[in-house]
């Protein structure tokens, strides 16, 4: 029998409870191994012992990029360096590159929930997978190859552009699915018969690619609430806004050590969307990004 990467709880309460798990595990550990964490809980008052329910998420402070680069090189770091095992970085387009440690677990977990992702979209191992986005210090390329290898299909690491080289291993090597940017995706669409489109959305600060999927009945993006918790803040009062209403994702993780976030402020505009899915997952849903709260436009 094929192994499954989905989540193993049966119940909203079964949720909760690992939920919190997490968060008071991700609490003490970023405020024992991070100077950062450290000053800014002891800031606002609040230790680990406080967090004693998942009610209590809202008596910790925001974390945002800035915090991220204005600790450049190694921002938020929560293990000894000799834990870390890889690095990523952002395209920096904002400012300095924000770069994320990563320790071994961070790097299995991540690609236990990349390959969920597999999952959840209907492949199987006789799937063939052309990957065609960056590698590098980018985490795009890395991640969708080590969650299809890991799920069991066939990775083609085509890497990016090169429209030519592309439409040729669709053919030679019979690829069944395409990994690749909304904007490659439109230059390909003429070459390529589409079954499903699935958005996968990722950031760098949150493991990057594969946080969530849209599941064959495309009513929204799951997200893995057993490895961060989501929030929907008015992103003025920084208060819940009601459930499917808009407003800025703010993202905690629950597991991830080398860089753990808590409270981070995506700036990045989303809904809840109400209700049970189609598909039977109990894995809760958010809309696709519906702008930012920053409203920011970069010029080069």
């Amino acid at each position: 029998m094929r192994k499954s990467f989905m989540p193993s709880f049966e119940s909203p309460e079964e949720l909760e409870s690992l939920q919190l798990q997490g968060l008071q595990w991700t609490v003490n550990h970023a405020y024992k191994g991070s100077g950062f964490y450290k000053k800014r809980l002891d800031q606002a008052g609040v230790h680990p012992e406080d967090i004693k329910s998942l009610d209590d998420l809202g008596k910790l402070p925001f974390t945002t990029a800035q915090d991220l680069q204005e600790g450049y090189p190694f921002p938020l770091l929560s293990v000894p360096f000799e834990e870390v095992v890889r690095i990523h970085a952002s395209s920096g387009t904002t400012g300095k590159r924000k770069v994320l440690c990563y320790t071994q677990k961070d790097i299995e977990d991540w690609t236990h929930f990349f390959a969920r992702c597999y999952e959840m979209a209907g492949l199987t191992a006789e799937d063939r997978v052309q990957i065609a986005v960056g590698y590098g210090v980018w985490t795009a390329g890395v991640s969708f190859q080590a969650g299809c290898e890991a799920f069991g299909a066939m990775a083609i690491p085509a890497g990016p552009g090169n429209l030519d080289m592309q439409c040729q291993f669709l053919v030679d090597f019979q690829s069944t699915v395409m990994c690749c940017t909304a904007s490659m995706g439109l230059l390909m669409a003429e070459e390529v018969n589409r079954e499903h489109m699935f958005d996968i959305p990722g950031m760098t600060e949150l493991y990057g690619p594969g946080t969530g999927l849209d599941c064959v009945h495309h009513t929204g993006i799951h997200y893995w609430a057993d490895y961060y918790i989501l929030e929907i803040l008015d992103p003025e009062t920084l208060q819940p806004v009601p459930e499917g209403e808009t407003g800025e994702m703010v993202v905690t993780t629950l597991k991830k050590e080398a860089a753990p976030l808590i409270r981070y402020r995506t700036r990045d505009l989303t809904r809840l969307i109400p209700g049970k899915c189609p598909c039977g997952s109990m894995l809760p849903r958010h809309d696709r990004l519906l702008g930012r709260s920053d409203d920011m436009i970069i010029f080069r």
